[in-house]
């Protein structure tokens, strides 16, 4: 675990991506075989769920170190990070271990099997083993705040290159339902998959967002375009007369769409989609928020199923007759997936049809009328372009529809991590209901040095209350938010919630009781869309 500590510290500290690269690569060659495995495996993201809420590690923490609960929390305050308060107000190791990551990670996991007072005594006992740099690292992996520090993609070169394989080869190894026990790293990367092999995906291509003018991307000819949906972005993958369904972020959630089922009869062996999982019924999408809380429950209770059922919109075919086709044209695969959906007319299998417009013009008019087909906007696609791996520039791209916008006022400020500066830079802000304020958006405070300064020189100045590294401030600033959409949510205090909110702008020239209310919030909510053909 030391090692491990010790690599996640220099890639933290690490700017220069090929140092990053280095370290990972030089961890790799001396670790033994199942630390590496799990270190490749959290470096992914790939970690145990968190077991015991914030305020029972805060519990465990403060008689841990035998600290009043106010030196607890004023020591929060000053460090801003529960995972570095909590190892730092913690006594020095009494029977310092040598465990491995595999051994620590293996009894992460067995906690899930524990109650409480079990899971309290076997954390006190694992912090009194361990050494101040692996204690840290246990203490995130144990809070659900472990973020790695390497960036896949550079992950996947480093890999690539001890391997001596194609980037996206080693990428396609990666995905797909594996775990740390199952095989080695060298069985993963080997020319023999996996015993998983058969429900991997491949690794998602995704777009960048659309910066520029729609005709600086020259020739129209060369281009499709088709909605950007508003759902859950998805592979299925059909292969042995078996059924999966994957997330863009690599989780198998096949149980969790079981009106998906029948294409497990209707699809041939040896198919891969690529599309996105939208709520669907009576001929249109429904409104996003009516997916919320599916993938997070265990169960999906007959009531969810009815009033938020989904179909995937299909727009690309990754693999057909069992071979992988992502480097024939984006043109050449869509025909492909046209006509398998046509073939098997599916209520939950759709086709995301291309736009008509012969000219840049045209296609800005359909932009304007996005929001009336529940779309986020729409997507351009060269149509010679092959299915990539990541995020690349040129042949995939994202126009979203102009976004909403509204004045809030600001509520909370929070400060992030020790950084030397006593800046705010995670602000919330509300808007005004029947002469209170109500939380509407959370968002980094995205503003030039100055601005931020001056805001968090207003936050130390008009502080009504503290809560850890949150701070209450006087209601006298207002802010533009954009947003992409607005739905219904019980989860809310305001009962909507926002899509992809952003700060656009200090309004130094508005009057507090002259900022938006939730009445205006309530307004954006969507109307009846346009029907999609099926």
């Amino acid at each position: 675990m030391k090692s491990f500590a010790r690599l996640f510290s220099v890639l933290e500290n690490a700017t220069d991506p090929a140092q990053k690269k280095t370290f990972f690569r030089e961890y790799v060659c001396a670790a033994p075989e199942s630390d590496r495995m799990w270190a490749v495996a959290l470096l992914l993201g790939r970690k145990p769920r968190r077991v015991a809420p914030v305020a029972t590690l805060k519990a465990w923490a403060i008689e841990a170190g035998n600290v009043s609960p106010w030196l607890f929390e004023e020591s929060f305050l000053a460090v801003g990070e529960l995972a570095e308060t909590i190892a730092l107000i913690l006594p020095a190791a009494r029977y310092p271990s040598r465990k491995s990551v595999s051994q620590w990670l293996t009894f992460l996991y067995s906690l899930e099997e524990l109650n409480e007072y079990q899971q309290r005594e076997s954390v006190l006992a694992a912090w009194d083993e361990q050494e101040p740099s692996e204690r840290l690292l246990f203490i995130k992996l144990l809070a659900g705040s472990f973020r790695s520090p390497l960036p896949e993609p550079l992950l996947i070169e480093a890999l690539a290159e001890l391997c001596n394989a194609e980037k996206t080869w080693v990428a396609h190894q990666l995905a797909g339902d594996w775990h740390p026990h199952g095989c080695s790293l060298e069985e993963l990367l080997s020319a023999t998959s996996c015993p998983t092999a058969v429900s991997q995906p491949y690794p998602f291509f995704l777009a960048h967002q659309l910066e520029e003018p729609v005709g600086t991307l020259g020739d129209v000819g060369g281009w499709l375009a088709e909605w950007k949906w508003d759902g859950i972005r998805a592979q299925v993958v059909k292969r042995n007369g078996e059924l999966f369904v994957w997330s863009r972020g690599e989780e198998l959630v096949t149980d969790k769409f079981p009106e998906l089922a029948p294409l497990r009869q209707q699809l041939p062996d040896g198919t891969v989609l690529d599309g996105e999982l939208v709520p669907f019924a009576d001929g249109h999408p429904l409104p996003y928020g009516s997916l919320q809380g599916r993938l997070s429950r265990k169960t999906l209770p007959a009531k969810a199923l009815k009033e938020s059922p989904v179909a995937l919109i299909a727009y690309d075919l990754l693999e057909w007759a069992g071979a992988d086709i992502r480097r024939e044209t984006c043109g050449s695969r869509r025909e492909k997936l046209e006509s398998l959906v046509e073939s098997l007319r599916s209520d939950v299998l759709l086709f995301s049809d291309a736009l008509p417009f012969d000219a840049w013009t045209d296609l800005q008019a359909l932009h304007g009328q996005a929001r009336e087909h529940f779309a986020e906007g729409i997507m351009l696609k060269r149509i010679e372009s092959p299915y990539q791996m990541g995020r690349r520039r040129g042949d995939w791209w994202k126009w979203r529809a102009q976004p909403f916008a509204l004045d809030g006022v600001l509520m909370y400020a929070q400060k992030p991590a020790p950084t030397g500066q006593e800046t705010f830079p995670d602000l919330t802000f509300g808007l005004w209901d029947n002469g209170q304020l109500v939380p509407f958006a959370r968002i980094p405070g995205m503003l030039p040095a100055e601005e931020l300064e001056a805001i968090s020189l207003f936050v130390r100045d008009n502080t009504l209350e503290k809560f850890g590294p949150v701070r209450t401030v006087k209601p006298e600033l207002v802010f533009e938010i954009a947003f992409q959409g607005v739905e219904t949510s019980s989860r809310h205090k305001a009962g909507l919630s926002v899509r992809f909110p952003q700060l656009v702008r200090w309004r130094r020239d508005k009057p507090v009781a002259e900022a938006s209310t939730l009445a205006d919030l309530r307004g954006l909510l969507r109307r009846e869309p346009l029907d999609v053909r099926h």
